[in-house]
Parts: structure tokens; sequence; C-alpha cells
């Protein structure tokens, strides 16, 4: 168990410093979809009363957590199988079940800073505030992040091609 933990906080580490110089990017880009979303909503005059913002804003929310999660990963993990990155790691002393745990972890963790964005820019556009209720959302949002980051590596693992991932996480 001991060694487990070690090999996963050095691959969870790992993954965190490959990111590190385009985490900016993802952050950004994970956010815009989101956003531009709330916005044509508010630019259309869907949002008519505090029910609709919270309910736009909550689509926002899972919207932001989704592009993270399956698209990402999935596109991530079968680009890593195509390009034998995994085959790399496999010659490692190192289990799959700890690689796979460690870039899940990054993706809930990198999921975290674009949803923090969509909440305080959407809640601001909407007029609505961070209330008590919202805070509360997060550490659902955070297992909704595990559970479909698992799906996405599911399709990343499971697709034939990167090609073939990209096409499935984006349907």
């Amino acid at each position: 168990m001991n060694r487990a933990l070690s090999s996963w906080s050095i691959l969870f580490v790992m993954e965190l410093k490959a990111w590190r110089r385009n985490w900016g990017w993802s952050v950004g880009l994970s956010a815009l979809y989101p956003l531009s979303l709330l916005w044509f909503l508010r630019l259309s005059g869907a949002v008519t009363s505090p029910e609709r913002a919270t309910q736009a804003m909550a689509g926002s929310l899972v919207f932001a957590v989704v592009l993270n999660a399956i698209v990402g990963l999935g596109q991530e993990l079968s680009a890593f199988r195509d390009s034998g990155s995994l085959d790399f790691y496999a010659t490692l002393p190192i289990s799959r079940a700890s690689l796979i745990l460690a870039i899940l972890a990054r993706t809930m963790v990198l999921t975290l800073p674009s949803v923090l964005v969509v909440a305080s820019i959407g809640s601001w556009w909407l007029g609505t505030g961070l209330s008590p209720a919202t805070a509360l959302a997060f550490p659902i949002l955070l297992v909704t992040a595990l559970a479909l980051s698992s799906l996405g590596a599911l399709i990343g693992f499971k697709s034939p091609s990167a090609r073939a991932a990209n096409f499935i996480t984006q349907a």
C-alpha cells in the first residue's frame, strides 16, 4: 500500500508539472464555452428571473466540468495510447491503476479553477452573487468531475484511435 501511494504521488506531481506551462490555456478555454453560453442566454433575454439565472448558472458549471472531465481526459488518454506513452509507463515499476488515478486526480484539480472562473464571472454577469448554496455545490461538482473523468478515461482507453476518441467525446 505504501509503494502504491508513493508511486501515485510521484505520478500526480509529474502530471501537475506537465501542465504548469499550459494550465492557463486549459482554464481559459474550458471556461470560455460555458461563459459564452451564459453570455448568449443573457443577451437573448432568456434569463428573466433569479430562478432562471440560477438554472443557467448551474448548467454552465456542469458544462465546465464536462468539458474538462470527459472531453479533455478522453482525448488525452487516447493520444497517450496512440503515441506509445502508455507503453513507456508500462515499462516502469508502477501500476497502471496508479497512473490512471494520478491522471484522474490531476483532471479533478484542474477542473476546479475553471469552475471557479465560471461561477465568479457568471454570477457577476447575471447579478446573482455567490450564495452559500453555490458554495455547497462545489463538492458535488468535484464528485461529478470524478465520475465523468472515469467516463472520459473509459472512452480514451476503449476508442480505436485518437481521432475516434475526439469524435466520441465531442458528440
